[in-house]
């Protein structure tokens, strides 16, 4: 059926059909001219199947009442008829743009924005709700943004659909009234609705212009409605700190799971809106960063830190008492574990102290109102550090946590104490003994007993993760805590052994499966192993993992980083990443991985916020510096850039990432001669660096050193593996645009992680306007 031509002769006498304007689940929407009142309107046509589902008169009886409604916040209703058996209905011609255009083109809107078009979409949820009837289906498509002011359209069709009783046909048919990803669960269940309904898909609409996608997201509509009935609301603050708390609490009061449990009325959640807190202060970034071990190993440092799974508690006194647990002076909220000491001083003991180690950060990095500093800037501050007063200061915390680990056969004895900065005043000392087994319990109750001491606030889910208890068999553990020492230092097939013993030995405990995923996905970087060879195992390793034990930040960050870069399924990635802070508010590294990927999606901002709470966690960590340098690059920030790495550079002048980066900003600078010179002193054997160079030659002009270089990449690919990325650079350097398409097409089918940064890298400008690169483009977004 021409179902233009249809609507034309329909209406033909009293509107001019000029184009259709797009179409959605139900229905058509096309532009036209009213005849009689010389004003352009918009008509939409329901999608024959709707029609034949709901009938004409009950239909087009609905829609008058809906027309009654009169306020300046709902887009009106003109007229309504049939056109042949196909009904229709007219609104005004919104001559801005709506809400979800708005959303798309900027992603996150301004706070007071966002707040005011929920004002006023909420106004007129308020009034409409006193005349006794409910929308159900508030979302951003049907906001139109026009004259500075928000108008909320399609009042009127939901509510036909309801009372015509089309649900349950409409479910039949694969149709849905209402839209999954703003839905409440009482409609999705298709139990009754009221006002509370409305609320509930105001909050999922509020929630979306602040952090840039709805509260929960899924692969189907199914999954969706699934996520909605049963997940908690992820945190908006994990992902935007300046949304104040207040703000947050009342959106999540909005979405409560039962209706008796939000607001009582839209009013009500409006003025809960009015007044929050003040927003925090933005986190502005400072200290040090990330380095080339992130570039070449994106994972394994990311999931270093140790999983410790449930076990039943079995830990007592041995020796002193605790110290009685002298009060803090001060409020104390941020606090350093610094390695604990190997008592044996056994090189074949030493990755249990490192264990434990990683092991408390763990746990105490899940307490959202404790700060807690990574391994790493503890051990470099300890090494350097004259006084705790100086440590603690070099931290940024008041506390520290000290302690030694000695194993006697299967019984582990740890001395624990905690040090108030900047006097060392003992706020915690105890002795414990426990079985190996057993010490994944034993480091929660430490945690606890922390936690206690400095009088740090416990959330119900918090306190419920660190109450869990479950004894590991404890050669399983011994193994998992031997395979994590190894894939640290870099010994890959030794901390493989290690994992696959201990997931035979205890086939149903989840952190081996996340080592083994740590060791899969480090291979297309320590090696010439090609990624489709074995992220699938990895990504098979993190599946098993979350079905064992869904509250590992670890798998949940592996899981982003396998979900970006090497499947581009890129909203469940930011999924993973969301859901892994969540569930640990402290996790440097999931803050780190998390920005990659938001500069792979281009929000650069959103990425500097990220790594800025990475480096809060991680303050001396050169590595984040450094990567915060190369954010400023992809941005276009090149003397930013450049100051930054010259700052690292200062510390440590070795420093490989910090120098390939000055080099690139040098390029980008137009400096191309002294890029070659930083580049040509560091190549060794990185690839990555080798067609860095290769770039560099061609764009100098010096093409037969640019071939070279490809000659190396070509003899190097023949007996291993070379991203086809790294090809494509050297040929776009050399202005051979086919050739350099062909290897990015050929890096798409290898599933190249590198093809993430198809959008930000500098060196590919030249080829964003060519077809076959916009079309490639689209390909990696999944269009």
């Amino acid at each position: 059926m021409d179902l233009l031509a249809h609507l034309m002769t329909a209406v033909g006498d009293r509107y001019r059909v000029e184009r259709e304007l797009g179409q959605g689940g139900m229905a058509m929407v096309f532009a036209a001219e009213d005849l009689k009142h010389h004003r352009r309107v918009a008509i939409k046509l329901l999608k024959p199947e709707l029609s034949v589902i709901l009938g004409g008169e009950r239909f087009l009886r609905e829609i008058e009442i809906a027309a009654g409604l009169q306020h300046p916040h709902i887009l009106p209703l003109y007229d309504s008829g049939r056109a042949g058996e196909l009904l229709y209905y007219v609104m005004p011609f919104a001559e801005g743009e709506s809400l979800r255009q708005r959303i798309v083109r900027e992603g996150q809107l301004p706070l007071e924005t966002a707040l005011q078009i929920t004002r006023e979409i909420g106004s007129a949820l308020q009034y409409a709700h006193g005349q006794g009837i409910v929308h159900r289906d508030v979302k951003p498509e049907n906001i139109m943004l026009e004259g500075g002011q928000a108008v909320l359209a399609d009042f009127g069709i939901a509510r036909a659909l309801h009372l015509v009783g089309a649900e349950q046909q409409l479910t039949q048919t694969g149709m849905v009234v209402g839209t999954p990803s703003y839905m409440s669960p009482e409609q999705a269940a298709g139990a009754t609705v009221d006002a509370r309904s409305d609320q509930y898909s105001l909050a999922c609409t509020l929630y979306e212009m602040l952090i840039g996608q709805p509260p929960f997201v899924g692969p189907s509509s199914q999954a969706v409605i699934a996520r909605h009935a049963s997940e908690p609301v992820p945190g908006l603050r994990v992902v935007r700190q300046t949304v104040p708390p207040g703000l947050e609490r009342a959106i999540v009061r909005a979405l409560a799971k039962v209706p008796a449990d939000r607001f009582g009325s839209i009013q009500q959640f409006l003025e809960a809106l009015r007044a929050p807190e003040p927003a925090p202060t933005a986190v502005s970034p400072r200290g040090p960063e990330r380095t080339a071990r992130h570039a070449r190993r994106p994972v394994l440092v990311a999931l270093a830190t140790a999983v410790l799974a449930a076990a039943g508690v079995w830990a007592f006194l041995a020796g002193r008492s605790p110290s009685g647990g002298n009060p803090a002076s001060k409020r104390i909220t941020a606090v350093a574990v610094l390695p604990f000491e190997d008592a044996a001083s056994s090189p074949d003991s030493s990755y249990l102290a490192q264990g434990m180690t990683d092991g408390l950060i763990s746990d105490l990095a899940q307490i959202a109102s404790l700060k807690v500093m990574s391994r790493s800037s503890g051990a470099m501050a300890e090494g350097t550090a004259q006084s705790l007063g100086e440590l603690a200061s070099r931290l940024g915390v008041g506390a520290v946590v000290k302690g030694t680990v000695r194993r006697a056969g299967d019984t582990v004895l740890v001395t624990v104490r905690l040090l108030q900065s900047p006097d060392s005043a003992p706020l915690f000392v105890k002795d414990y003994r426990s079985r190996l087994g057993e010490l994944p319990d034993l480091q929660r109750e430490i945690t606890t007993a922390i936690s206690r001491a400095l009088s740090a606030r416990l959330e119900g889910a918090e306190r419920s993760r660190l109450d869990t208890r479950g004894e590991v068999d404890q050669r399983a553990y011994d193994a998992y805590l031997r395979g994590r020492f190894h894939l640290e230092r870099g010994e890959a097939e030794q901390a493989l052994r290690f994992f696959e013993q201990a997931s035979r030995i205890a086939p149903d405990w989840a952190p081996p499966y996340v080592g083994l995923a740590n060791y899969y996905a480090t291979l297309p970087f320590s090696s010439d192993v090609p990624p489709a060879e074995v992220l699938p195992k990895a990504r098979g390793a993190l599946a098993r993992a979350i079905e064992l034990d869904e509250t590992l930040a670890e798998a949940h960050t592996a899981n982003g980083y396998i979900r970006a870069y090497y499947e581009w399924d890129w909203r469940s990635a930011e999924r993973e990443f969301r859901r892994a802070l969540e569930l640990r508010p402290n996790y440097a590294d999931a803050y780190f991985s998390y920005s990659r990927f938001l500069a792979s999606r281009r929000r650069l901002d959103e990425a500097v916020a990220q790594l800025s709470r990475a480096v809060e966690l991680d303050p001396l960590s050169l590595e984040l510096q450094a990567n915060r340098a190369l954010l400023d690059y992809f941005a276009g920030r090149y003397a930013d850039a450049e100051r930054r790495l010259r700052e690292v550079l200062k510390t440590d002048s070795t420093d490989l990432l910090s120098q390939w980066g000055l080099a690139l900003v040098a390029e980008q600078q137009g400096r191309v001669g002294d890029a070659i010179g930083m580049l040509e002193p560091i190549v060794g054997s990185s690839l990555n660096r080798k067609s860095s160079l290769g770039h560099a030659y061609a764009v100098a002009g010096r093409s037969d050193r640019a071939r070279t270089v490809l000659a190396d990449l070509r003899a190097a690919d023949r007996s291993g593996y070379v991203p086809a990325y790294w090809f494509a650079l050297v040929y776009a350097g050399l202005g051979e645009r086919d050739q350099a398409l062909r290897y990015l097409e050929r890096a798409f089918e290898e599933r190249s992680t590198i093809l993430a940064y198809l959008h930000i890298d500098p060196r590919l400008a030249p080829l964003r306007g060519e077809p076959r690169f916009v079309s490639l483009a689209r390909r990696l977004e999944g269009e």
